[in-house]
């Protein structure tokens, strides 16, 4: 399965994040091929926590130590920008 552009995007968003910022442990992201679509999955380490960010189809989420899970779905954003947007803010907040 190949990955959407969406999917693309976002991961190289991620990854410059990710790079602006220190002290941070990144796996690099990894295709998981699910029942129903292949996503992108990496596990960052910050000094407070530890990260996991999922990069699906159309939308996009992370879990903190295994327990807070936040999603950023298309539904609730105008375009696929906004949603971006909004999820690399959240991400960004969390990583520092």
């Amino acid at each position: 399965m190949s990955l959407t552009d969406f999917q693309k995007s976002l991961s190289q968003k991620v990854e410059s994040l990710l790079l602006s910022i220190p002290d941070l442990e990144d796996g690099g992201f990894r295709e998981v091929v699910g029942r129903r679509e292949t996503y992108l999955r990496t596990t960052v380490k910050t000094l407070q926590h530890i990260i996991e960010i999922y990069i699906y189809e159309d939308e996009a989420g992370y879990l903190l130590e295994g327990g807070d899970w936040t999603i950023y779905e298309k539904p609730d954003y105008f375009s696929s920008d906004e949603l971006v947007m909004s999820f690399l803010k959240g991400l960004r907040k969390e990583l520092k």
